[in-house]
Formats: structure tokens, sequence, C-alpha cells
């Protein structure tokens, strides 16, 4: 029997001890508890203790708000969670959250971990009383009636869910005294099974209850709530007023509805693709997918390769992945004409060691006025030296990709280069081939003149940014203001860089890179031109021109008038006057 007792003790330990580590909540002493006066729940609420263990509330349903301070707006039935109202996880105390079903919860429906659905019984009144709810801390001494029955030594019991109180008259006998129902009073709703009169207002107590609630609440005004449309995805929640109050205290609030989250599905040869993660707010609630097609791939030293990926084997072979096949050529050697020669690391065909330089004529196009550079051996490479040769200022308003022709002197000319600068490694006899705009490509031309090459892939390809495939020295426009070249299996690209604009509203047309101004318009146009600057100038000077005139003649003529009239004595206008003497000896 104590061992019973120590179970019951333990078990109200372990719930104890993990609520309030989950939680912090307000004593239980220091709560008031707001009472149930059916003792019972609506239809499909079940009667559970918050996690807090100190009061009894209905469980809320979908859409409900749940939490708050000690969990006081509620908590959630079997099978929903306690969410945050933005996002995907279970809302923090003493936020307010929404009772809902949660994607990362996989035991969506089943028995709630937190609060279970517990049976037990106790004693109230010297009787057992047994129950069934949901509960996060062990609230029953007694697991079963029998267990109860046994411990107060009697076989008096309620039955299992006793539900309301009623009272029962003396009446015992009478085939009349059948009636019952309720009467809300000033105690509250009094109700009576048996009894012989039928002067009930009520059938039962729910009825009672909400008439009880509509006369408590008549008069009140609550505020108006903003009528919200909630974006795709997302539903409005469902407002929450506690039980003693009229108006709701938790207002309605858009949520995300993660039961219409789905992964999409595709057709045959097409998988799903996530292209956007959902972060759990209205109007981003779900996940965003793409299809995209399944394209088989290739294998090699446990290296998988797309559709088109071109790789190597090895130095010698080259290969690209097709349909989940590799097609791979062999690079085909030249004869040298050299008895020493060396295979540079990385590369597969032989190098001659011989101290004579190549001749830059056989491979190399570029005309350069100030030479070439030189490699490490001392041979002249397809480079041009940097040298900056003395040149005018040139002014040319074509944009050339390759840059500008230069004249003996090595100065440029407004006239375009028309190919990229020619680099192979290949000697050709014969000459070599030209593509499509008339430039040398490093591929040779076949003596029979046919110009067909062999299906095997070249070993010279780069791979551009967007997927696409080049061969050596062909060059392409990545967009407006860059072009790409392929020159030795590597991707080179120059990108132009624009002049500041002198204008406030610049455009930019389609076949164009920079920015220009929409008719020669210029910043400042409230200012005069260099034209009206020079007229205005000329005219200041006219002006101040004739005022100095005018003073001068002016003062000459004041001048002239002083010395007849005699205004101002001025010494210098009159001959010096003889002094008497008026002394005598």
């Amino acid at each position: 029997m104590y061992s019973k007792y120590l179970k019951i003790a333990f078990l109200n330990l372990t719930f104890l001890v993990r609520v309030l580590m989950a939680y912090e909540c307000t004593p239980c002493e220091l709560r008031t508890c707001v009472k149930n006066p059916s003792g019972t729940c609506e239809a499909d609420r079940t009667l559970a203790r918050d996690p807090c263990g100190c009061c009894d509330y209905c469980t809320r349903l979908e859409w409900e708000p749940c939490g708050g301070k000690n969990w006081e707006a509620g908590y959630c039935g079997v099978g929903l969670s306690c969410a945050t109202v933005n996002g995907t996880g279970r809302v923090t105390i003493p936020d307010v959250g929404v009772c809902k079903v949660l994607p990362s919860n996989p035991n969506a429906g089943v028995e709630d971990e937190d609060c279970p659905e517990m049976s037990g019984c106790n004693r109230k009144a010297g009787l057992c009383s047994c129950d069934t709810r949901r509960t996060c801390i062990y609230a029953f001494s007694y697991t079963n009636l029998e267990s109860c029955i046994r411990a107060t030594g009697s076989d008096q019991h309620q039955e299992k869910d006793p539900g309301i109180k009623y009272k029962f008259p003396s009446v015992s006998g009478s085939a009349a005294c059948v009636f019952s129902g309720c009467n809300l009073t000033d105690r509250g709703c009094v109700c009576e099974s048996q009894s012989c009169h039928d002067n009930f207002s009520y059938l039962n107590n729910n009825e009672c209850q909400m008439a009880k609630d509509q006369l408590m609440c008549a008069g009140v005004t609550c505020p108006k709530q903003p009528i919200l449309d909630c974006p795709k995805g997302s539903v409005l929640s469902k407002t929450y007023t506690p039980p003693a109050a009229c108006c709701p205290s938790v207002p309605a609030f858009c949520t995300c509805n993660f039961r219409v989250c789905e992964e999409r599905e595709c057709s045959h040869g097409y998988q799903p693709v996530l292209v956007m993660e959902g972060k759990g707010i209205p109007g981003e609630c779900c996940d965003e997918y793409e299809c995209q097609r399944v394209s088989p791939k290739c294998v090699h030293n446990e290296k998988e390769y797309a559709e088109g990926q071109v790789y190597r084997m090895d130095t010698c072979w080259l290969c690209q992945c097709r349909g989940g096949i590799s097609f791979c050529s062999k690079a085909e050697c030249a004869e040298l004409e050299c008895e020493s020669f060396y295979i540079p690391e990385g590369e597969c065909c032989p190098v001659c060691k011989d101290e004579s330089c190549p001749d830059l004529d056989m491979y190399c196009s570029l005309q350069c006025p100030f030479g070439y550079e030189t490699d490490d051996y001392g041979c002249p490479v397809c480079e041009c030296t940097s040298q900056i040769p003395k040149c005018r200022p040139m002014s040319c308003s074509k944009i050339c990709p390759y840059g500008y022709v230069r004249n003996k002197h090595g100065c440029e000319m407004c006239r375009c280069v028309k190919c990229p600068p020619f680099t192979c490694d290949k000697e050709c006899r014969e000459g070599y081939q030209q593509n499509k705009k008339g430039c040398s490509i490093c591929l040779c031309k076949d003596e029979s003149g046919s110009g067909q090459q062999p299906d095997a892939v070249d070993l010279a390809v780069c791979k551009a940014p967007g997927g696409e495939f080049y061969v050596e020295g062909e060059t392409w426009q990545l967009d407006e203001c860059t072009y790409c070249t392929c020159r030795k299996g590597r991707v080179l690209c120059d990108t132009e860089v624009c002049p500041p604009v002198l204008c406030q509203t610049p455009v930019k047309s389609m076949d164009t890179c920079c920015n220009t101004c929409a008719e020669g318009k210029i910043k400042n146009e409230d200012y005069p031109s260099q034209m009206e600057v020079a007229l205005i100038y000329q005219s200041a000077a006219w002006i101040v021109a004739g005022i100095l005139l005018t003073t001068v003649i002016f003062l000459i003529a004041a001048l002239v008038i002083n010395k007849k009239k005699k205004w101002v004595q001025m010494p210098c206008y009159s001959a010096p006057k003889k002094v008497r003497n008026t002394l005598t000896p």
C-alpha cells in the first residue's frame, strides 16, 4: 500500500519538475482560477489542467488563441500545438499563440506529450469521485475506483464523470416527479432533478449559463475589430474572451495554415527542387518548389558530372557528358622535329627542348609596332610589349570590344579591330580555319580543303558562365558591356567602364552599354551655355566701358566749368599774385 503512495508521489514530483523547468509560472496560491460552473466542456473539448498545474480549463480548438501569462489564454486540444503567430515553432510563454497543426510535429493527432490524458479518483466528502482528463501534472490520489474504495473502507461512491451536482428532493415513489431543469437566480444557475413541478426556465445547465452570460454583457459595447484580408496560405484566427469578461482580450489575426502546404508533384522526368523556403508568416507560409528536368549524370573517380559538362579523365583524354554517357577524345600530338623533348606538367603532348624559338608568324596574327613580350627562355610570345607611344589624344565615338587599330607609330585610330587576339599552340601548314566573322580559330585547315571536322570533342573548349561551350579563339557577348573570349581553355572577359554622364536624367538605349544624355541635355540645365556666357561677358564689358567713359566726360566738363565760375578755388588754375610790401624802410 505504501509503495503505491510512493509511486503516486514520485509521479507528481516528476510532472511538477518538468513543468517548472519548461515554464515560469506564478505560484498557484497567488492565482485565482475561474471555475467552470457546469464542470463539463462543449463538444470536441476536454477538461485539462494548464501546464502550470493550477487551473482546469476546457481545451482550445484549432485557430483559437492559447498560451499567454500562466496559460490564461488556454491550452490546445489533442493533435494541436500552441504555435507562434508568425513562425513554425511552438510559442514561448508568456506570449500568446494559436492552436494549429505544425509541420515539425509528426505526432499530430496522437497523445499529447506535455499534458496527456489521465484517469484516476479522488475522495470528496468521504466519497470516491473518478474522472478522466488531460492534465500536465498527476492530479489524482488513486489510480482507479477499486483502490479508492479500498482506501476509504466503504463501497459508497459516485459514478464516473459525475458532472453537475443536483439537488435530490425527498419526494419518492411519485410517478409525477420526473421533471428536471435549471433556473437563473441571484446565486447563479440552480438545477434540479426529479421535481414534481415543471417550473424550469432552461432545460440544462449549458442553456442557463449562456443566458447568464448574455444578461451579464447586456449593454456592453466592445471596440470594433478591423476586418483582415489574410493572404494565400493563411487563415483568420478566432478571438478569445475570458470566462468572466464580455469583450475579447485577444483579437483575431492572420496566421499560416500549414495543412495546405504540400510538396509539389512533378510529371515523369522532372523532380521538385526547393527554390524558396517558407518563413511561416502570412504571405510566405509554404515552401516553393520548381519542377526541373532529371538528367542522367556521368560518374568518374566517384565524382558526378551533369549533362553537357566537360571534364578530363587524364591529361590526354577530354570527355563530355551526354545522356549519362561519357564521350571522350584523345589529344593528337604533332610530330616533333627535334631529338630532345619533354612533356610539361599537366600537359599531354611533348615539347622540344631545342634552343631555337618558334616562328611567331606561324601562329600569331598580332601586329606589335614595339615588339613582342618574351618568355622565360627569351623567346617571343604572342603578346605586345606594354611600351606607351607618344600619341595625340584620340576622340572616337566607336565602342570597340577588341580595341582600336594602330598605325605604324603604334597610335590608335578610330577603327575597330575586327577579331580578338589570336593565339594557338598548333602549327598548321595549310593555315587556320575562320569562324563566321572571318576571325581565325585554333583549328587547322584540312589538306583537301573540305573543311569538315571530326565529331570528336575538341580539347580547346571553354565553358561560359551560362553553361555554353566555345572553342579556342571564339568570342561572344555576355551582356551589353561585357565581351568574352575563349583562350587556352579559359574564359577571359573584358567589361567596358562607362564614363560619368553630365545630365540629371540619363537614358540607356538597347544596343549600348553606357548611359547617355538625351538630346545633349547636361546637368545644371538652368545654367547658360558657353556662347551665352561669352555674350554676357561681352555685354558687361561694354556696359562698364560706357560707364567709365561717361564718368571721364563728366569730370572734364566739371573742371572746365569750375575754372570759369570759380566755384572751388584751385591754385593750379591762376597765376601767383604778387604780395605788396607794406613795410617802409
